[in-house]
């Protein structure tokens, strides 16, 4: 499995994040009625998610299999998760191994930190917290926000 760190969105991870948006609604602007309004929406966080963050993506066996990314509060020293995302078909097993490289990689980077992130989103929301309590060991819940320690 490999990590890579960018400070930009490829096109590769941009177009794996926006499908993502489209099938699995992790804000309610990506639920619109209307195909081009959610598309435009969710363009138009992309274009926002491409100021002062930083971008990590994971392969193997050159296959990509999704990317997070962040922002940091080094003042702080707090990682803010704004989204992480799976390529379609990706397993729960290899998903959360990649999460945790990345995490891992997270705290080389910026090793007085601990990441957390707001769940945000409503579509299927129980589920969603469901699936991290079942599969990401290394994460505390606590009133719709997610911690990540060393």
């Amino acid at each position: 499995m490999k990590i890579k760190h960018q400070n930009h969105l490829s096109e590769e991870l941009a177009k794996i994040l926006l499908d993502f948006c489209v099938k699995s609604k992790p804000y309610d602007f990506c639920g619109s009625g209307s195909p081009s309004m959610r598309r435009m929406k969710i363009l138009e966080y992309l274009v926002e998610l491409q100021k002062n963050n930083e971008f990590f993506s994971v392969e193997q066996d050159g296959e990509l299999l999704g990317g997070a990314i962040f922002s940091i509060d080094k003042q702080n020293n707090v990682v803010t998760l704004e989204i992480v995302f799976p390529n379609a078909g990706c397993v729960n097993s290899d998903l959360i191994k990649a999460w945790w490289k990345i995490i891992d990689l997270v705290f080389e980077m910026w090793p007085d930190s601990h990441i957390e992130g707001e769940i945000q989103r409503t579509y299927k929301k129980s589920n969603f917290i469901n699936w991290i309590k079942r599969y990401d060991t290394r994460c505390q819940i606590n009133n719709n926000m997610a911690t990540w320690n060393k």
